[in-house]
């Protein structure tokens, strides 16, 4: 890896020395038509549905729309209308960063020509690699601010260990560069402190975020439209997961719960909502357990809350195995009031309260799920209990408004040590 970065690094300084010197420095304002202040932010991403982290741009750029910034919103490409439309405010410019998640000289080249062209004051990298030329690059061309946001999430069974001390000391000096790392769980912040990388005194802990607003039109009929539109009888128990369908998010095993709990209550349904490369082989297989009439894949939803989602949803699941970083979709569950069932792993434990706003289990455990979702099925006091309980830790630890505004106050310390 650090072989890879140096090579990166030195042919992108090839590149920087190819240009005018003029053009790596931040251009002199005058007082008068002075451009504002500009925010670089890029994701590593390729956004096709409003989620939570489209929620928490959209909070982000509006809050720096209010302190007279624009921002540069800069994704793997252009992202689907329904994310352009729900991202686009006054203050928006749109550019393309590919390949983001790469350390390579293209990223690099493609970093360059931004940081030349819009002259940020502030670069925010998430879905980035941490270890790269960026945050060089980035103080090389006058960047005053460079901030990373650790969104990572980690395979089954991943165990983090400290480097040995060549390649500690390596990192340090890759990552040195950084105004600010930012973990979205304890559960990252802990990965990060194991492996050495960044300097614990930079790294600071800001939940994400979901948009409680959405919840408040009483009048709205996005529940019934959402069960009207996959077939869902209206009299049935919804159980949903929002999610890639893959193995990592658990699917098999939801699945093999789905069985055992229809066993104990045929009025159970189950809705997957997203979509993925295996999601035939999964509908294949829920056939061959004889699922089909209580089983929906509803393929990629493009607004979960908008579209109903969580609104028809009576029981929320996260079955991962994959060691999520945070859990976004079940903060949006609990801003709709809904209990959750999921797994005990990563960061999800910081997200769901056991025995207060739901259930947690160990991963690949389908029986556990089975018994949660039965005792959810038949109790509707406890459902609402729990649901109750989620909407107000997500009110408390959860609220995209109150946490952009904590990023924008670490933007500012940054700032002032700058």
């Amino acid at each position: 890896m650090f072989g890879q970065y140096r090579d990166v690094l030195n042919r992108t300084w090839f590149e920087l020395r190819k240009s005018p010197p003029a053009t790596l420095k931040p251009r002199r304002e005058s007082v008068m038509g002075a451009p504002p202040p500009t925010a670089l932010l890029i994701f590593g991403i390729n956004p096709r549905r409003v989620g939570g982290i489209e929620c928490h741009t959209r909070e982000l750029v509006r809050r720096l729309g209010e302190r007279g910034w624009r921002a540069v919103l800069c994704f793997h490409q252009a992202p689907c209308p329904e994310v352009r439309d729900y991202l686009s405010l006054p203050n928006v410019v749109w550019d393309e960063y590919p390949n983001g998640w790469n350390t390579s000289v293209e990223t690099s080249r493609h970093l360059l020509r931004l940081l030349r062209l819009y002259r940020p004051r502030l670069l925010h990298l998430q879905f980035t690699p941490l270890l790269g030329p960026n945050p060089w690059l980035a103080r090389l061309a006058g960047v005053r601010t460079v901030v990373f946001t650790d969104h990572h999430s980690h395979a089954e069974g991943f165990q983090p260990a400290r480097m040995p001390s060549w390649k500690l000391a390596i990192g340090r000096l890759v990552s040195a560069p950084y105004s600010l790392v930012v973990t979205v769980s304890e559960f990252n912040r802990h990965v990060l402190a194991t492996l050495g990388n960044p300097d614990p005194s930079r790294v600071r802990l800001v939940y994400n975020g979901a948009d409680l607003s959405r919840r408040d039109d009483p009048s709205s009929t996005s529940a019934l439209d959402f069960r009207a539109r996959y077939g869902i009888p209206a009299e049935r128990i919804l159980i949903t997961q929002v999610a890639l369908v893959n193995r990592q998010k658990g699917v098999p095993d939801l699945l093999q719960a789905a069985k055992l709990a229809l066993a104990g209550n045929p009025d159970l349904h189950f809705a997957f909502v997203g979509d993925g490369k295996e999601t035939d082989e999964f509908i294949r297989q829920s056939a061959a357990l004889g699922l089909a009439g209580n089983v929906t894949f509803t393929g990629l939803v493009k607004y979960p809350m908008a579209e109903g989602v969580y609104a028809a949803t009576d029981i929320y699941c996260q079955a991962s195995r994959w060691q999520e970083a945070f859990g976004l979709a079940i903060a949006e569950a609990m801003t709709f009031g809904k209990p959750v069932v999921a797994t005990r792993i990563g960061g999800i434990p910081e997200v769901v309260a056991d025995g207060v706003t739901g259930y947690l289990v160990p991963p690949g455990e389908p029986a556990r799920l089975a018994e949660y979702f039965l005792l959810l099925a038949r109790d509707a006091a406890l459902r609402n209990r729990l649901g109750a309980a989620g909407l107000a830790r997500a009110r408390e630890k959860f609220d995209v408004r109150v946490n952009v505004g904590t990023l924008l106050d670490l933007y500012d310390e940054c700032a002032g040590k700058a």
